[in-house]
């Protein structure tokens, strides 16, 4: 999954400057950067770990007011480095996509790890709640 993300990555960015969202321990192994820089020696990789994300999308607070301070906190170091390329290294991250999408602007691409995003795990956990609700991953 990683060397998927990082490969769209490397493609998609045009100035050379990719962010990575995920977990700490994610973040702070650098495989992200690590495969990037062999794919392109030339891109610059900034990592931030976001371990807030994960409770915040197993609540379903998907679109809420909290998930939106809480990844303009996260990402506004992002910002500021003007990255033009993000990858969601996480499975539950897709699930908050829209929210990235608008806190980091139009102009930055969202690569997105695998092709799944552990959807049937939210599905159950929220019927074993009472509550009917669908989680798209694009």
């Amino acid at each position: 999954m990683i060397e998927a993300g990082a490969r769209v990555a490397a493609e998609e960015t045009h100035n050379k400057r990719v962010g990575v969202i995920g977990t700490l321990g994610t973040v702070g192994s650098g495989i992200h950067e690590a495969f990037l820089k062999h794919l392109d020696p030339e891109i610059t990789v900034i990592g931030k770990a976001c371990p807030l994300f994960v409770p915040l999308v197993e609540e379903g607070w998907l679109h809420d007011p909290v998930t939106t301070e809480v990844a303009s906190r996260y990402l506004q170091e992002l910002k500021q480095q003007e990255i033009d390329t993000l990858i969601l290294g996480c499975t539950h991250y897709p699930l908050i996509r829209s929210t990235i999408r608008e806190v980091m602007g139009q102009n930055v691409r969202l690569a997105v790890e695998g092709s799944s995003c552990r959807t049937g795990y939210f599905q159950q956990r929220d019927r074993r709640r009472g509550i009917s609700v669908s989680f798209l991953c694009e």
